[in-house]
């Protein structure tokens, strides 16, 4: 789907790369006409040659922020039809309607591509990890898998956990030598037949650690499949 197919008051995700950090920032499409004429800080008028939605300025500290810097990398994430998409060529500028009502633009000529959803791929971890579970203190837990907004957690079955209760750890992988903090909110729970409660765990939205890994992973996986796989040669 193109980025302009996103209706009014979808939220929208503008996720910011520099310097190994990742910055999430939240905002929403605000309803605009096709033809809506759209002028720079110059005040000139823009001539539009990509798909865009207009949403709202995204700011810091009552700063409208610039996106045209070279030092950093942008991603835009949205949620259509139940589904998540992911623009990884976008353009975001500040632009000023006639009525003067300021806003930012996002442009992109790409199709979003459509990225797993929770419930749908989801990648098994298998690691115990600290994790706090409300204002208590962390407990060691095992974390069964992760999707890019979501995680699974197996506590003990007397552990007491509830629907809405808000959980916060750092995700850890020594090969790849990352950290990824995770919060989230308990959707979730399920008795097992052995002992012990799966908990569901719904993040605000799409990680892109949690994205990077899956995909790092998956691709490892696939080029040890390759090679445990190609044909063997006859030695001369």
């Amino acid at each position: 789907m193109k980025i302009d197919a996103l209706v009014a008051d979808t939220e929208v995700t503008v996720e910011v790369i520099t310097q190994g950090k990742n910055i999430n920032l939240k905002t929403a499409v605000v309803e605009s006409a096709p033809d809506t004429k759209l002028y720079n800080a110059a005040g000139q008028r823009l001539q539009i040659d990509a798909p865009h939605c207009l949403v709202k300025l995204i700011t810091v500290k009552n700063t409208a922020l610039k996106f045209d810097s070279g030092q950093y990398t942008v991603k835009v994430y949205a949620s259509y039809e139940s589904s998540y998409y992911l623009w990884n060529i976008v353009r975001i500028e500040i632009v000023t309607l006639a009525n003067g009502e300021r806003y930012h633009a996002i442009y992109s000529a790409q199709e979003g591509v459509r990225i797993n959803r929770r419930g749908s791929y989801r990648l098994y971890v298998g690691k115990r990890m600290p994790v706090q579970f409300g204002e208590g203190r962390p407990r060691e837990v095992l974390v069964k898998d992760v999707s890019v907004n979501g995680v699974g957690l197996v506590v003990p079955e007397d552990m007491q956990c509830q629907i809405g209760m808000k959980i916060r750890f750092t995700f850890k992988d020594t090969y790849y030598a990352l950290s990824i903090p995770i919060e989230g909110t308990v959707v979730r729970i399920m008795p097992m037949e052995e002992k012990g409660q799966l908990i569901g765990c719904q993040l605000p939205g799409v990680s892109a650690g949690l994205e990077k890994y899956i995909y790092n992973t998956q691709r490892a996986k696939l080029q040890g499949q390759r090679q445990s796989t190609k044909p063997l040669t006859k030695k001369e």
